[in-house]
């Protein structure tokens, strides 16, 4: 194998032996990328959605005003359990839940419209899914959580 001199130091070294060196870099600085975007994709961006979710779920809670709405110890669910028909705060939460979750407008639409004997409906959002039944006797029940 050839030898090359350094005009400017003197150094001598095999030809061709600096591109594994530039070649080993490069895998290098690749894998690091790599584990990086993986990281990213699989722990701290589902993190991130699950934590936005939860702050949704807070705020929607926080614009209630019946007694009627529920939510669980980890944010991730909402509850509302209406009394009877005549139980409007129920549905006015269950409008603004919706809104705040970024539901569309057909999805309210349809929950005003439910009969009991249509039974439980379901519907989902970006991130949320929302299942209801409606019966004159019990009210509206809806059950809102966070989709993983």
């Amino acid at each position: 194998m050839a030898l090359c001199v350094c005009p400017n130091c003197g150094y001598q070294f095999k030809k061709g032996s600096n591109k594994v060196f530039v070649t080993f870099v490069i895998v290098f600085w690749i894998m690091i990328v790599a584990v990086s975007a993986v990281g990213y994709l699989f722990v701290v961006r589902p993190y991130n959605r699950e934590n936005q979710a939860r702050e949704l779920l807070k705020k929607a809670y926080g614009k209630c005003i019946s007694g009627d709405v529920t939510i669980d110890e980890k944010n991730l669910t909402l509850v509302i359990d209406s009394e009877d028909e005549n139980d409007v705060d129920g549905y006015v939460d269950a409008v603004q839940i919706l809104k705040t979750l970024g539901f569309s407008d057909s999805v309210n639409s349809e929950m005003e419209n439910t009969t009991a004997l249509m039974g439980k409906q379901e519907a989902e959002s970006k991130d949320f899914k929302v299942s209801w039944s409606y019966h004159p006797d019990n009210g509206l029940d809806a059950y809102f959580e966070y989709k993983k």
